[in-house]
């Protein structure tokens, strides 16, 4: 009913109605005070020329009333006080409206300024989003960044995957070294004495057991045995990796913490593995080693000095 009353009267609001009903009243006033003026002063002529001025000024009041006509015949609703009430009423929750269109508007731009900054941080350049083909734009680089970063995870996953199975097969390597450690705690406990009887591979890495059944980590071992410990493990893993024809094994002084007691022992460890068909090359800077290889090997070796040697580093 509202909306068929202002497209009646030509208007789109109701503040556009009350416009124009004041704009009426104010036109109607001022041609009632113009034509009042016009008679008073008319009313102080006399003869012909009165009637010759009433009648110029009944001609300027029709066409005052003709030009402003359809604004002074208006007819104007008469609104109730409860119907203008619900109208204010509209006019209020219209505006109310307005008010969270705004505030939703608002909040969005804020979101929209708080997603570009995460967008220029992904991709380290800015886009505006100022536009829903700004938006589409960040979406097509968001979805091809994305993809390449799956692609790279893909690879990443590929290489994890070869890496554990590459360190499973290692792990199951050295497993095949303890398990059972016949040969390896055999020459271990013959080069010890007897001292320690086991020696194991467990995840929190490798474990040697005492004849008091004390197992110790290689950490725990003197620096002696540790080195004992290693050298045994080195000859036994080359034993493995070759179990028919033999190779050679290039060490540099792994006895520096012997004693001459300990030193005869490992060199006989040693002799029996160059008489399995390894071939042994011992750098050393000690004196006593060349003593101990006499001792073990009688003249069946060669011995090379290296004289005048420089060392130097870039």
């Amino acid at each position: 009913e509202l909306e068929q009353k202002y497209e009646e009267f030509q208007v789109r609001s109701f503040k556009e109605f009350s416009q124009k009903l004041a704009e009426k009243e104010s036109t109607r006033r001022r041609i009632n005070d113009i034509l009042k003026e016009l008679r008073e002063r008319v009313s102080t002529f006399s003869g012909q020329n009165t009637l010759r001025a009433t009648g110029k000024i009944e001609n300027f009041a029709e066409k005052i009333l003709n030009n402003n006509r359809d604004l002074l015949e208006m007819e104007l609703p008469d609104y109730s006080e409860e119907e203008i009430s619900r109208i204010r009423e509209d006019l209020s929750e219209i505006q109310s409206k307005i008010d969270a269109i705004n505030r939703k508007r608002s909040e969005l731009s804020e979101k929209l300024s708080h997603i570009s900054a995460d967008i220029e941080l992904i991709l380290g350049k800015p886009l505006p989003l100022n536009s829903e083909s700004d938006l589409e734009q960040a979406r097509s680089e968001l979805k091809s960044f994305i993809e390449g970063v799956e692609k790279k995870k893909r690879m990443a996953e590929t290489l994890i995957e070869i890496h554990e199975r590459l360190k499973k097969e290692e792990e199951d390597r050295i497993k095949e070294i303890f398990e059972g450690n016949g040969e390896l705690r055999q020459k271990f406990s013959e080069i010890t004495d007897g001292r320690y009887v086991e020696v194991n591979y467990t995840r929190e890495g490798i474990k040697v057991k005492t004849r008091d059944a004390v197992l110790l980590s290689p950490e725990q071992l003197s620096g002696g045995t540790f080195d004992q410990l290693y050298f045994m493990i080195r000859l036994v893993l080359g034993n493995r990796i070759f179990p028919e024809e033999k190779g050679f094994f290039i060490v540099d002084d792994p006895f520096l913490k012997y004693d001459t007691d300990r030193l005869i022992k490992q060199f006989q460890v040693l002799k029996k593995f160059v008489e399995e068909g390894w071939q042994v090359i011992y750098f050393t800077a000690k004196e006593e080693i060349r003593s101990a290889t006499e001792a073990t090997f009688g003249r069946n070796y060669n011995y090379i000095e290296l004289k005048n040697l420089t060392l130097f580093s870039q």
